[in-house]
């Protein structure tokens, strides 16, 4: 941090999703706000989940634009990222096969890491909400993240 101390490891993770969130607004007509909450110190996040909410929120990019916001919260034994846009939402069961990013590159993905992934309508039926939670750490047996920083 800027008085000397380490920063905390998960702010890794909110920078890392505050950096793609960056990325994405030079390149779409998107604005997001990320809000981060809970047990952040130390935390491990396993990177599934952080790749999914990427996928998510460059999907939220590219066909909903406006605002978008991505809620991450870190407890003792989870971490759970919600991607909610306003565009005019998704009907997972009208995708064309051809499009992978939400079935394979989300839903897929947490599938696979073992975490549920639900995309559901967004507040008041706009839009679309995705949401992603995992067991962090110890309890989902990970060590640690690629994008989890060292503190000692």
């Amino acid at each position: 941090g800027a008085d000397g101390a380490p920063p905390a490891a998960s702010s890794a993770v909110d920078g890392e999703l505050r950096q793609h969130a960056a990325a994405l607004g030079h390149e779409y007509a998107v604005r997001f706000e990320i809000v981060a909450v809970g047990a952040m110190a130390e935390a491990r996040v396993p990177e599934a989940i952080v790749s999914a909410a990427r996928e998510a929120m460059l999907n939220a990019a590219r066909h909903a634009g406006g605002d978008v916001t991505v809620y991450l919260e870190v407890g003792p034994e989870s971490v759970s990222i919600d991607v909610t846009d306003r565009g005019p939402g998704i009907d997972i069961t009208q995708l064309p096969d051809g499009r992978m990013g939400v079935r394979e590159s989300i839903l897929g993905r947490m599938e696979r890491a073992g975490g549920p992934a639900r995309i559901v309508a967004g507040p008041g039926r706009t839009g679309t909400s995705v949401r992603l939670s995992m067991p962090r750490g110890e309890a989902a047996g990970l060590g640690a993240s690629p994008i989890e920083q060292d503190t000692k």
